[in-house]
């Protein structure tokens, strides 16, 4: 079993984002709400995006696996 969970941790999916392109938000209280990428903090695997709730929009803070890309900027 240890061997699986190593080979779990190697294949891990390196997400790479970029500011301005579009995410979409997949779980949580926001999960399906989409917005853009205003801000990146590799260190901490955390974006600032903005998002357009209840018609303003609002910058909020998500983990890099809370998002999936939509499109490039």
């Amino acid at each position: 079993m240890d061997d699986q969970l190593r080979e779990r941790r190697h294949t891990r999916k390196h997400r790479v984002f970029k500011l301005g392109e579009t995410v979409r938000v997949v779980y949580g209280p926001f999960g399906s709400f989409t917005g853009k990428i205003e801000g990146i903090n590799q260190a901490k695997s955390l974006l600032k995006i903005k998002l357009a709730i209840f018609g303003r929009d609002q910058p909020l803070k998500f983990s890099f696996r809370a998002v999936e890309k939509i499109s490039d900027p």
